[in-house]
C-alpha cells in the first residue's frame, strides 16, 4: 500500500470521506510558465454555496528530507487557487502545513469541510475543470497531428459536460447552467485557437461583443450567421439578448459537418434558441428571411462557378458573393453586419460595380477599418460593414489602430458615435435594396 498510486487513491478516499464533494488528481496548477503540477486538489463550499478549490495535498512515496521544497510548492498553489489547508502525505501519513505555510506537523488526516455539498457556479473555477479536462486529452493525444486531435478533444469535452452535473473524474457535482454556457464555450475557444488550422472558425471576444451591439439598442427577434463556424458571433448575440430578457432566435449554416456538430453541441448549452445547419450558404435558397445577419465569411475564397448578385451581375468573387448572401436573407429594415477584408473597398472591376450597387440601392449605414490582428489566424486589414436593407444615406467611417479594442469596447467613442449614427431615422426601402 505504499506505491504513489495508492497513496493517491487513499488521499482522496479521505477527503471524501471529509466531506470534500470533488477531489482532483494530477491537476496542472494554471498562469504559470513552468508546467507545475499538484498531486490532489479538493472543492469545498463556500459561504454562498459555491465550489472553490479549499485544500491541496503533495503526496510523496519516501520520506522528505527538504519539507521547504513541498511548502514552496503549496505556497505557489495558494496564491494561484486561493486554497485555505494544505498537506504533505507520505506512508508514514498526513502532515499539515500551518497558516504560513512554515512548518509542518502530523495529524490524523485532513480536516473536514467546513460546508456539505456545493455547486459549481465560479466561472474560473469552471474553466479550471474544463482547462485539466482538455489538458489531459491532449497529452493523450500528444502524437496525433493537425487539427482533428483538438476537435475530437473538444469533441469528448462536450459529451461529457452535456449534463448539467457531469464534470472530469468520474464525479457528480451540480453545475450552474449560466456558467457551464459561458466556461465551456470560452475554453473551446481558447483552446482551439491554438490551431493555425482552427483559429479561422472562430473569432476574439474583443471584436465578437460590438460586431452584436451593432445591430442596433434593440436585439432583433431573428439572426443568422451563414458562415457561422463554432458560432462565436452568435454567442456574443446571445449574451444581449440574455442581458435584456429579450427573446431571440439564432441560427447558423456552415459547410463542415465536423464543425456544426461542434458548434451544436456548444449550442445546446445556450440559455437562448441557438440552431446549426449544414450547407452551402452560396448555394441555399430556402428558409423564411430573418431581422438580422451577423458574420464573418470565408477569407479570400475565389468560387469555382459564377454567383449571381443581386445587382444581376455575377462574379467569382468570394467576398462580394458573401455580401450579397447576407443581404439577400433580410427582411426590410433588416441589418447585416459583417466582418471581412477591406480588399472589396479598393478593388476595380467586379468590386467597384458591387460598390456603386450598394451606393444606390441600400443604405451602407457603416465602415469601420481594423488593423491586422483582428482577423483571426491573420495579418490581413480587415473592415466591419454594416448595410440596412433601407434607402440609401450617409455612411459612418472610420479607420482604427492598434487601440481599436478599446475604441470598440462598451463606452468606446468610436462604438458610441457609430451607433448614434445607425440609430438615427432613416427611411426604409420598398423594395429593400433588391436590383430592380
Amino acid at each position: 500500500m505504499n506505491s504513489e498510486r495508492d497513496l493517491l487513491a487513499r488521499v482522496r478516499e479521505d477527503l471524501r470521506a471529509a466531506g470534500y464533494p470533488l477531489v482532483l488528481a494530477d491537476m496542472r496548477l494554471p498562469t504559470t510558465r513552468k508546467e507545475h503540477r499538484l498531486d490532489v486538489v479538493a472543492f469545498a463550499a463556500d459561504s454562498t454555496g459555491a465550489l472553490q478549490p479549499a485544500v491541496v495535498v503533495e503526496v510523496k512515496q519516501r520520506r522528505v528530507h527538504d519539507p521547504q521544497l513541498v511548502l514552496d510548492q503549496l505556497a505557489l498553489a495558494r496564491d494561484i487557487l486561493g486554497t485555505r489547508l494544505h498537506y504533505l502525505v507520505t506512508p508514514d501519513g498526513w502532515l499539515e502545513a500551518d497558516g504560513g505555510l512554515r512548518r509542518l506537523q502530523q495529524v490524523d488526516g485532513p480536516a473536514e469541510a467546513d460546508r456539505p455539498g456545493g455547486e459549481l457556479r465560479d466561472i474560473s473555477t469552471v474553466e479550471l475543470l474544463l482547462q485539466q479536462y482538455l489538458w489531459a486529452e491532449s497529452n493523450r493525444h500528444r502524437n496525433e497531428a493537425g487539427p482533428d486531435a483538438a476537435l475530437g478533444a473538444v469533441r469528448d469535452l462536450l459529451i461529457r459536460f452535456a449534463s448539467p452535473a457531469t464534470v472530469p473524474a468520474d464525479q457528480t457535482v451540480p453545475m450552474d447552467p449560466a456558467t457551464r454556457w459561458l466556461a465551456v464555450r470560452d475554453v473551446v475557444r481558447k483552446y482551439l485557437a491554438r490551431d493555425r488550422h482552427l483559429e479561422p472558425l472562430l473569432s476574439q471576444p474583443a471584436l465578437a461583443r460590438p460586431v452584436a451591439q451593432l445591430l442596433g439598442d434593440v436585439v432583433p427577434p431573428r439572426v443568422e450567421d451563414p458562415f457561422a463556424g463554432l458560432g462565436a458571433f452568435l454567442w456574443a448575440v446571445a449574451d444581449r439578448a440574455v442581458e435584456a430578457g429579450t427573446v431571440v432566435q439564432l441560427s447558423g449554416t456552415d459547410i463542415n459537418s465536423n464543425v456544426v456538430e461542434l458548434a451544436s453541441a456548444v449550442g445546446a448549452l445556450c440559455p437562448v434558441p441557438l440552431q446549426f445547419r449544414v450547407g452551402d450558404s452560396f448555394r441555399l435558397q430556402d428558409g423564411d428571411p430573418v431581422d438580422a445577419v451577423l458574420t464573418q465569411p470565408p477569407l479570400g475564397l475565389r468560387l469555382p462557378d459564377p454567383f449571381r448578385l443581386s445587382s444581376g451581375a455575377t462574379t467569382k468573387d468570394g467576398e462580394l458573393a458573401a455580401i450579397d448572401v447576407a443581404l439577400s436573407r433580410l427582411t426590410p429594415g433588416g441589418r447585416a453586419v459583417l466582418h471581412i477584408s477591406r480588399g472589396w473597398t479598393f478593388r476595380s472591376g467586379d468590386a467597384a460595380r458591387y460598390r456603386a450597387y450598394l451606393a444606390a440601392k441600400w443604405r451602407v449605414a457603416a465602415l469601420i477599418g481594423l488593423p491586422a490582428g483582428a482577423y483571426a489566424g491573420t495579418s490581413i486589414p480587415s473592415t466591419i460593414l454594416v448595410v440596412d436593407r433601407a434607402q440609401p444615406g450617409e455612411t459612418f467611417v472610420a479607420n482604427l489602430e492598434a487601440n481599436w479594442a478599446e475604441e470598440l469596447a462598451p463606452g468606446g467613442s468610436v462604438l458610441t458615435e457609430c451607433l448614434k449614427h445607425l440609430d438615427a431615422p432613416h427611411m426604409l426601402g420598398g423594395a429593400g435594396g433588391r436590383g430592380e
